[in-house]
């Protein structure tokens, strides 16, 4: 029986076996390798636990010559928020986060746009683990070229996510079918761009849909939406070509999520938003403490097929190439009134949905949201004044209930972000 720092192993092993809560998971594990490898041999004894809000640090920039040494040291230092039990946890010292712009999450990895270069990683939060992607520069512009405003810009790429978890080393290979795929929206105009983990350059989707605003893996094609609730499918590994199968549900210009139910359905949520007039709203406000726009509903459709193709006549959409025309949809959008038992995550992350019954404090028919930071962004650049960061850094974030068609907002998160929180399922692989 070996021993470690005056402790045994199995005593060791008995402490993680009680372990109760992903907090502690973290701050076990981040002790030692040795600590680190016990609670990965022990993780089935853990019970499901929501996943939790990855919030970059701090709230308040020092002035401009000073914003990027003190911000990216304090980015170091990552906290997490807990729905399970409604409590901030941490800060833990992540330095590979420093200097990183992140642009999603899936299956525990963040996506990280270096802010001063042109790297693009995959970064385990957890075990600070790093997988490299085709950088910046491996990009080809869908318009034929950059202007040097886009050249500089670490915000190029929009929104990204992968098609599996890279933890397992056998899903890195190149060859194959079960290659980890990575996907990004690019801007401009926010087209579809892919890559496998181990290519050197990223691949335009031929034809894509432009003002694209999610992407999803379902059923091992690539699904996105545009923001007038077009959806198109992308099959990678047949015709490689981008279809549209359903047309616009509604005429809302507002944004739209695609995520997969736990019964398997695909969905598509439509997040409403209110970007408000400070001069004519008849209220006083505190611009300190106001969000610049705010979340005042959602719309929830299921996507349905149709014994006859729809071909609405005369509609034309934007792709890269140009304009087409909308027509011979093979599915439909319908509403749905309620979520029962699921709970949805939206925000920067792959869409999640989970059951909630199986989550420790977690509320069915609920939407769990965060903000896509937009305005932070902005903020990362260093191109704003105070009273511009002031407004900007405010996140809207909360929690929606179909039930009663009402909103919580996260009271114990009414801090101010230059990175606005992002939902992380912690993967300690």
């Amino acid at each position: 029986m070996g021993s470690f720092n005056g402790l045994t192993i199995d005593l060791l092993k008995l402490i993680a076996e009680k372990i109760a809560n992903h907090a502690d998971v973290l701050r076990f594990g981040a002790a030692c390798r040795e600590f680190r490898s016990i609670i990965m041999n022990n993780l089935q004894l853990l019970p499901p636990k929501l996943p939790l809000c990855l919030c970059a640090l701090p709230s308040k920039p020092p002035p401009l010559p000073l914003l990027m040494q003190f911000r990216d040291n304090e980015w170091e230092n990552i906290n997490f928020f807990s729905l399970s039990d409604g409590r901030n946890h941490g800060e833990f010292l992540v330095p590979e986060i420093g200097n990183k712009w992140v642009v999603g999450s899936s299956h525990g990895w963040l996506f990280t746009v270096d802010t001063r270069g042109r790297d693009i990683h995959l970064l385990n939060p957890l075990t600070r683990a790093q997988i490299p992607l085709p950088s910046l520069d491996a990009f080809v512009h869908p318009r034929g070229g950059f202007t040097d405003s886009e050249y500089n810009d670490f915000g190029f790429v929009e929104k990204a996510i992968l098609s599996s978890d890279p933890s397992n080393k056998r899903r890195n290979s190149v060859d194959g079918d079960d290659c980890v795929i990575a996907m990004a929206i690019i801007s401009n105009p926010c087209v579809l761009s892919f890559c496998k983990v181990g290519d050197d350059k990223w691949t335009n989707v031929e034809g894509s849909l432009t003002q694209l605003q999610d992407v999803i893996y379902y059923k091992g094609q690539i699904y996105a939406v545009n923001y007038e609730g077009i959806a198109v499918v992308y099959d990678f590994a047949g015709d490689k070509k981008m279809k549209q199968i359903a047309n616009a549900p509604d005429m809302l210009i507002d944004d739209r999520y695609l995520v997969e139910s736990i019964h398997g359905e695909l969905l598509l949520v439509v997040r409403m938003l209110d970007y408000g007039d400070d001069e004519d709203d008849g209220h006083d406000n505190d611009e300190e403490d106001k969000v610049v726009y705010e979340t005042t509903d959602f719309l929830v459709y299921k996507l349905e097929s149709v014994d006859e193709p729809i071909n609405p006549e005369g509609v034309h959409f934007m792709t890269v190439n140009g304009i087409a025309e909308r027509g011979n949809f093979q599915f439909k959008w319908v509403e749905i009134e309620s979520l029962g038992d699921q709970a949805l995550f939206l925000g920067q992350n792959y869409s999640l949905c989970v059951p909630a019954v199986e989550y420790q404090g977690c509320k069915p028919n609920c939407i769990y949201f965060t903000d896509h930071g937009l305005g932070n962004r902005n903020i990362a650049r260093g191109n704003l004044n105070d009273e511009e960061i002031s407004k900007e850094s405010i996140c809207d974030m909360g929690i929606y209930d179909f039930g009663d068609e009402s909103f919580q907002r996260f009271s114990q998160l009414n801090v101010k972000y230059h990175a606005p929180p992002i939902w992380i399922s912690p993967n300690p692989w």
